[in-house]
Parts: structure tokens; sequence; C-alpha cells
């Protein structure tokens, strides 16, 4: 990000109009400067314009927004690695999302969030390890409420041969111990 400051310029990349219009509507509202694209191609694209935060959706036609996450905390889309990313989605993350945002998202979660991410700097890890998320196959659990409000990849959390355990169940052997 390119200064401490509340962000200026939001890219925002869903391959859903209405939901798209509604955050150009919202974010406009709030002051912001905004850039939109309907897909993950585009949204690449339009990362030449510097925004100071991007907003993905998850699931976007011929390109996720976590694979175009992963493109950027590599460092192979000439903008900073730690540029901030929303994920707009139910789901979380392994590639350093810097927030999320839940649909339907309100004017109040969307400002949080963008106040939040302009005072929080981000924590990179190396290009290597983001390089090898593999993007397409990942399925997320929700962490137990003990440890944060995040999600958590599920091989991370298990080894590919154990079992599969529940949120619920991972909660309850949290609080077990």
């Amino acid at each position: 990000m390119k200064t401490a400051e509340a962000p200026k310029l939001i890219l925002i990349a869903d391959d859903q109009g209405f939901i798209r219009s509604l955050l150009v509507s919202m974010l406009r509202e709030l002051g912001y400067r905004t850039l939109d694209a309907p897909d993950g191609h585009t949204a690449l694209q339009q990362l030449a314009a510097r925004p100071d935060v991007v907003i993905l959706d998850h699931r976007m036609a011929n390109m996720t927004g976590l694979e175009i996450l992963q493109e950027i905390r590599c460092g192979r889309t000439g903008q900073p690695r730690d540029l901030p990313v929303l994920l707009l989605t139910g789901h979380a993350d392994e590639l350093d999302v810097s927030a999320f945002l839940s649909k339907p998202v309100s004017k109040m979660q969307i400002k949080a969030r963008l106040d939040m991410v302009a005072k929080t700097p981000l924590s990179l890890r190396s290009p290597q390890t983001y390089a090898v998320v593999d993007v397409n196959r990942a399925e997320y659990v929700p962490a137990p409420r003990t440890t944060s409000n995040a999600w958590i990849l599920k091989e991370e959390i298990f080894p590919p041969k154990a079992p599969y355990v529940t949120a619920a169940e991972m909660a309850r052997r949290a609080g077990a111990a």
C-alpha cells in the first residue's frame, strides 16, 4: 500500500454485475474512487492503474479471486506484493487476504474493512510460499472461534491422510484443550 492513510482508489472485480455496481455505489458514497472489472483477466489489466486496495470475488469466470491474489503475492503483476486485497466471499485464505467481505456486504462493513486494511501492515511470506498454493483445489473451513475469525485451508490443518473433521468438531476439540 502506498501510504498509511485511507485508500483513495479501489479496484472491484466481481462477475456479478449487480454486486459490482452495488459495491461501486457504496464506495463512491464513502468518498472513494473506483475501478471495476467483470472478470479476473480484466482485473489484472486494471491493476496497471495502481489501486490502493483490491476487492476480489472469490469465484469468477476465467480467473478466480484467489488466482489473482496469488499473482499479486508472487510479485507477477508489477504491483506491490503487499497490496491490500479484500476477498468478497464466505471462504478464506492461505494467500494472506487483507480482509474478508461476506455477501451481501453493507456500507458500514466495507468502510470498516477498508479502514482496517489502511492501518494494518501486511506481513508477507516468500513468493514461493504463495506460488505452491493450489487455488483451484483449495477447500476452506472456518477456524475455531477460539483462534480467530479467519478461515483455514483444510490441508493445512490436517495432513492429507487424516480424515476430514468438521468445523464444529474442531471447535469442540479446541474447547477441550
